[in-house]
């Protein structure tokens, strides 16, 4: 759907929310589709968790393009 998207608007900002589960090539294929990534990094407390997820997504997509999303319900 974003390769269609990106074709008939091939100057038009895009942005998606993912999770942080997905394989890296789905990640991959991201890059030249969106400006920017919104990573739904929910579930857990830990710095050290949350760090990890997203530094396996950011070693695939470039860290401009990457933005954490973070529950609310996460945390007190």
């Amino acid at each position: 759907m974003l390769k269609a998207i990106r074709k008939a608007s091939p100057d038009q900002f895009i942005s998606v929310a993912v999770p942080f589960h997905w394989e890296p090539e789905t990640y991959q294929q991201l890059v030249p589709l969106v400006q920017l990534v919104y990573v739904m990094n929910y579930g857990s407390t830990k710095i050290d968790t949350l760090a990890r997820r997203t530094n396996k997504i950011v070693s695939i997509i470039p860290h401009e393009k990457v933005s954490v999303v973070l529950s609310m319900k996460d945390f007190s």
